[in-house]
């Protein structure tokens, strides 16, 4: 059964302007990065961005134990274990069947052939068995905790354990420890070279060399455990695992107000991949992804799998990663006479990476795509690798809900032009086939263009207000296109038909100043004008307009009637009466008596709230001139002189 599996990719959306001011183009990037799941089918992507062929992965066993541990073919059939419980299955002509059950041991690390010979490693209580006498007595019984690996070597039997991390040599049954590391936990994983064994630690991350006689340190990565050791010319590819906790505490309240302090640990995981030279010991860091289980080297590229459920191909010599992701949890990979197997956990599974098609076919659906009101669509495009035999197809489907639904169209395919309604949402699946396995087709991105529906501009709000001698107008616009704005501004006089604008040249900003003498005396309406030409050809261009009425534009001063000053004296006194007139509102009014200090004045009546006010003062009988200073509501000032 071919699995649909859910990638994760991150969609990068950048709308350009391109071919003319108003022709639009969305953009969609696939990179490998955590956003929300495009729908998807073997397709893998590449860590610097593309899309291309992946690896079809067919199932051979679920189980409801905890994980498989190793597989190993034997002959004309294949054999797996299992954890928790320790079962033993056999694979052969497509059906599996259950061989055994390992009692007496916390888990079944490994089934390993060595020499015709099917060996059965074991831990806790460290044993070794063999297969047809798995349910006898042990074939080697260590006092240390696990068997983690047995090797040949130079025609002599090994095994490597942990806690304690030993090498034994195996012979008839009997064993002899011919190495114990007093630093690491376990030793893991054992390779076994022309004229030496590397043999990988779990705890300093170091990597052992054992030429028959001495083991020694090799080198050492301090990754926490060593996962997997290959050869690729003249380097080591290795594969570590290392395990951190981060303490996070959050700050919440409970119903009374109390504050609670609730701590949580997150595990995290983390996996390496090196290329180390045998000869110089240099080390270059190939890779990084979470959970980097196990490796294995094919040609010049390397097979990882991770905790999380990728499958990563790194080509060696090109220097590129692809992820392929299945949403499993995969604890090893294992290399079977050509056929890859993919050992996984939560629940047990055994899979393998399907070849048998003669084509070769996968599909991604995009996430929904707003792309507003269309007003014609254009071309798709894709940035693509297309070698011979292989073949890219786009598909298109439109709607005008947020989310897929029964009103959407069906898929359309595009062959140039998009022949679609003008829906305001839109989907893309693009298919890949190849008629070789060895060959596929890239997409890197692929770009929609399109003339969007022009919809006009919005002006929130328009405002005018007096700052001494200038009128300052402020205004508030959008455009749902995101087109650019400019804007005209006008006055027209209430006794006048025509709107005059006051600026000479269209304005780019929203504010705007102009001297109240440019207006001059009278009540005027005013209009802006929001366009969005700059964007969009003429004859589908749209603005929008917004008005205010009746705004008092007064640049007379107010003044002194002096028809109505009257003095009359007293004793010691003098009193004057004086009447002032405005157009249209008076503000205050201050005198001062030769000059010396300005007082307020209210009218007779008491309160200053008309054109015309009459006052009264009573000053000094000495005094030769008093100095009125008088000023309107809209901050017009006039000084008049009375002389006695």
């Amino acid at each position: 059964m071919v699995r649909f599996l859910v990638y994760v990719f991150l969609l990068v959306f950048s709308i350009d302007l391109c071919f003319g001011v108003y022709t639009k183009k969305i953009e969609i990037k696939f990179l490998p990065e955590v956003f929300l799941g495009l729908v998807s089918s073997n397709l893998s992507v590449y860590k610097d961005g593309g899309v291309s062929l992946g690896y079809n992965l067919k199932d051979v066993f679920v189980g409801t134990e905890l994980f498989v541990s190793s597989i190993e073919k034997v002959s004309n059939y294949t054999i797996f274990s299992t954890v928790n419980p320790n079962n033993l299955y056999l694979y052969y002509q497509d059906k599996v069947e259950n061989v055994g059950f390992v009692a007496n041991h916390s888990i079944l690390s490994k089934v390993k052939l060595v020499n015709n010979s099917v060996y059965v490693l074991v831990g806790e209580n460290g044993a070794i068995y063999l297969l047809d006498l798995v349910s006898n007595e042990p074939f080697v019984s260590f006092e240390d905790g696990y068997v983690w690996d047995i090797f040949e070597f130079n025609k002599k039997l090994y095994a490597i354990t942990g806690n304690k991390p030993c090498v034994y040599e195996i012979s008839k049954g009997k064993y002899k420890k011919i190495f114990e590391s007093s630093n690491d936990k376990h030793l893991l994983t054992a390779f076994v070279d022309k004229n030496v064994v590397y043999i990988g630690s779990s705890g300093t991350g170091t990597i052992y060399v054992f030429d028959g006689k001495v083991v020694k340190p090799f080198i050492s990565l301090k990754d926490g455990e060593i996962t997997g050791i290959k050869k690729f010319m003249n380097y080591l590819i290795v594969s570590t695992y290392s395990t951190s906790f981060q303490v996070q505490q959050n700050v919440s309240q409970d119903s009374r107000g109390t504050q609670i302090m609730p701590i949580s640990i997150l595990k995290n995981t983390k996996g390496n991949v090196y290329k180390i030279d045998v000869s110089s010991k240099r080390v270059e860091l190939l890779f990084s992804e979470v959970g980097i289980t196990s490796l294995d080297v094919v040609g010049d590229k390397i097979l990882s799998t991770t905790i999380d459920g990728k499958i990563l191909e790194y080509h060696i010599l090109e220097k590129k990663l692809r992820y392929s992701f299945y949403g499993k949890n995969f604890v090893n990979l294992a290399n079977l006479g050509g056929r890859f197997y993919i050992l996984g956990a939560n629940p047990s599974s055994v899979s393998f990476l399907d070849f048998s098609d003669v084509n070769f076919s996968g599909y991604l659906e995009t996430k929904e795509i707003e792309v507003g009101k269309v007003g014609k669509w254009g071309r798709i495009k894709y940035d693509a690798i297309v070698p011979k035999d292989t073949y890219v197809n786009v598909f298109i489907k439109g709607g005008n809900t947020p989310l897929e639904d029964s009103t959407w169209s069906d898929w359309v395919e595009v062959k140039e032009f998009i022949n679609l309604d003008s829906y305001q949402y839109v989907k893309l699946k693009i298919v890949l086939l190849s008629k070789k396995k060895e060959v596929s087709p890239i997409v890197r991105s692929i770009s929609i263009f399109y003339t969007p529906q022009n919809s006009p501009p919005v002006i929130s709000s328009f405002n005018v207000s007096l700052q001494g001698e200038f009128l300052s107008f402020e205004w508030n616009a959008s455009d749902p296109d995101n087109d650019e704005l400019q804007f005209y501004l006008f006055a027209r006089n209430y006794n006048e038909t025509q709107y005059q604008m006051l600026s000479k040249d269209p304005l780019s900003g929203t504010r705007f100043s102009v001297s109240k003498y440019f207006l001059g005396n009278g009540i005027f309406n005013f209009m802006i004008v929001a366009s969005d030409s700059l964007s969009n050809p003429l004859d589908s261009s749209l603005s929008t307009t917004n008005f205010l009425d009746n705004f008092t534009v007064d640049i007379v001063a107010p003044y002194l009637d002096r028809e109505s000053v009257k003095v009359s004296s007293n004793v010691d006194k003098v009193q004057l009466e004086f009447r002032v007139f405005d157009n249209f509102a008076l503000k205050e009014v201050k005198y001062s008596v030769d000059g010396l200090n300005w007082f307020y004045v209210l009218p007779l009546d008491g309160v200053i709230d008309s054109s015309s006010e009459l006052f009264r003062l009573e000053i000094p009988e000495s005094s030769r001139v008093i100095l009125l200073k008088i000023v309107d509501e809209f901050g017009n000032i006039n000084t008049e002189r009375i002389s006695f």
